[in-house]
């Protein structure tokens, strides 16, 4: 039997070592995830059970995959007891190469002499239709015959083999012995789709750069072009179109049933798709639905058992918690642990939480202390590193982009055409899959391999935004530097560029900078706290040199900016703490420059019970 075995997310599970429940039979998936049995049957012809168990490594016994099927005995059909079999080796067919199938005669020599079988019939299906009929001769005294097969672009993307012979049975009567097997072939085109660079170098580009590409198909079809960020199917790989997907599209609509074999020879010609009729009143029942019949529902064994939760999230109250976390947050107007805490209205043990985890974090972050530079203007000191202006940012980052469709109409080579085009990359720093899908009115469709494209620079920068950020309210962002160098400690100012659109420490008359080290093959991350102050998208843009070197980079991104909804709040989670409605002052328009127009608005948080005098944290 062949077992499909399958990760969580339903992909084919590679290299995965699989049983029989009494270790009779071992084997390992290969790269579809498909795992051959060879199985030794009972002399007798009854059922036999037949359990699979996987047997990963690292996986409790009690979470490995197992499977369960009751394989029913081949019924003769009288007295002639003659059984056929037929055997292919568990390999990778690809067009152009040979397969070898054995068929296997097994005979009782009581009842039968072997003489009266000289010659076996073959038939071989595909997408519905017969291929080849053909006879393989058989010699006196064989039990096994070779079957030689060229497997050629019409096999693809599987075919099905039927063998029969008939022989006499004590009555004189024909019996009909019969067999057959489903074998697949790789999924590749019947015709011909491959992308790839147009010149001899290697996959690493700049970003922004251009770059040639080739386009190799068959004459006059039309290719459709599109280049995907490769981090979009680390996350999803189920969209992904591929020539499997397309060719699994096509077996649906298979007319035949099981992989193979049958209860008896009707039922390998009907499960093949079949139908048999003969002169002597033989013949399968008439198939009065399109549709394979369902087998019979059996109740599946839980494979995936849940862990046990963890034993109570914390050995703390949960106030506790809260206060620990609270300590733990950057507080933009540099206020003291001790001060803070002075805001704290609960209990001794809060507040020891509290100052406990605020001068843990405080201490992490002076030893990673970075000196600060702020200026009213650029110092003579910086003539040795690239201006601000001269920094171009990037700011193209698309998921996907170039969706062109291209027509093969060059002069043909063989019934191949090339084509040759120039493409300029995006800002991304990635590796770019360029998918080329292309339809042929003679080779149908074909999706090509990817083609991987590698966009990196020694020095860059990630910018990390939220999806959105409420007007009025400070957030952080964060831009990670990158040296990729393999020696050396780079030097660099970077800067975050002004915006009216955000209250942050860059102005219209100051710059924001900071000077920092970054050694070789390593990272650091630069927070920056900025209020917006509009709604709407608004780009925060990042920049950085280095000292004495032509290396720089520069970020631009969009930040959506959203309202926040009235008489809505975060209450921390103390005691009966509740949140009162948003009380709003005579305010004047956020977005004037008119220093003595103010906008005020007060949130409170507290405890209904102010009696109790428990404001909460502050």
């Amino acid at each position: 039997p062949q077992v499909f075995v399958t990760n969580p997310d339903g992909s084919p599970a590679r290299n995965v070592p699989v049983e029989t429940q009494d270790s009779s039979a071992r084997s390992l998936t290969q790269e579809d995830g498909v795992a051959k049995l060879i199985i030794n049957t009972p002399n007798k012809p009854v059922p036999l059970p037949i359990t699979v168990i996987t047997r990963k490594d690292g996986i409790l016994e009690s979470r490995q995959a197992t499977s369960s099927m009751l394989a029913q005995p081949y019924k003769i059909m009288g007295s002639c007891s003659h059984y056929l079999h037929l055997s292919v080796p568990r390999v990778e067919l690809k067009p152009g190469e040979d397969l070898n199938v054995n068929i296997h005669l097994r005979i009782d020599p009581t009842t039968t002499k072997q003489k009266d079988i000289y010659y076996y019939t073959y038939l071989i299906m595909n997408k519905g239709k017969l291929l080849k009929v053909g006879r393989q001769k058989r010699e006196l005294g064989q039990d096994v015959v070779a079957l030689p097969l060229t497997i050629t672009e019409d096999f693809i993307p599987s075919f099905r083999l039927v063998v029969y012979y008939t022989c006499l049975n004590s009555n004189g009567q024909r019996e009909v012995v019969a067999d057959s097997v489903w074998v697949d072939v790789k999924d590749s085109c019947v015709g011909k789709l491959v992308v790839k660079g147009g010149r001899k170098e290697e996959r690493v580009h700049l970003p922004g750069q251009q770059m040639t590409l080739k386009i190799e198909g068959d004459h006059g079809a039309r290719v459709g072009l599109v280049v995907v960020d490769k981090g979009v199917f680390v996350l999803n790989k189920k969209n992904k179109l591929t020539q499997s997907k397309i060719w699994n599209v096509v077996e649906k609509a298979d007319i035949g049933c099981t992989a193979g074999s049958g209860k008896d020879y009707a039922g390998v010609f009907t499960d093949a798709g079949l139908a048999f009729q003969t002169n002597t009143n033989l013949q399968t029942p008439d198939r009065t639905d399109p549709q394979c019949p369902k087998p019979a529902t059996r109740r599946r064994r839980s494979v995936m058992l849940m862990e046990k939760r963890m034993d109570k999230v914390g050995q703390y109250p949960r106030q506790l918690r809260k206060c620990c976390e609270h300590g733990m947050r950057e507080n933009p107007m540099k206020f003291s642990c001790q001060r803070r805490a002075r805001f704290i209205q609960h209990e001794a043990s809060c507040v020891k939480a509290f100052l406990d985890c605020c001068n843990y974090i405080t201490q992490l972050r002076l030893n990673h202390t970075r000196s600060a530079h702020l200026g009213l203007a650029r110092s003579d000191l910086d003539e040795d590193i690239i201006p601000e202006e001269d920094i171009i940012s990037r700011s193209q980052f698309p998921e996907s982009w170039l969706w062109r469709m291209e027509d093969l109409n060059e002069p043909a080579k063989d019934g191949i055409s090339t084509k040759t085009m120039n493409i300029f990359l995006k800002d991304s720093i990635t590796t770019w899959e360029i998918l080329a899908v292309s339809l042929s009115d003679k080779k149908g469709i074909c999706v090509a391999d990817p083609y991987e494209v590698t966009v990196m620079q020694d020095f860059f920068i990630d910018l990390r935004l939220p999806y959105s950020v409420v007007r009025n309210e400070q957030v952080e962002i964060r831009a990670v530097l990158y040296n990729y160098q393999d020696v050396g400690e780079l030097k660099v100012r970077v800067e975050l560029i002004y915006n009216p659109a955000f209250c942050s420490l860059a102005t219209a008359k100051k710059r924001y900078q900071q000077i920092l080290k970054i050694p070789a093959k390593s990272s650091m991350a630069v927070p920056f706290v900025v209020v917006p102050l509009k709604v709407g998208l608004h780009e925060v843009e990042v920049k950085a040199a280095v000292y004495n070197r032509f290396i720089m980079d520069g970020v631009k991104k969009p930040l959506k900016v959203v309202v926040s909804p009235w008489g809505t709040c975060s209450p921390l989670s103390f005691g009966r703490g509740s949140c009162l409605p948003m009380l709003s002052t005579q305010v004047g328009d956020t977005d004037s420059e008119t220093p003595r127009v103010s906008s005020v608005q007060l949130r409170m948080l507290g405890s209904p019970a102010s009696s109790e005098g428990r404001p909460g944290l502050g």
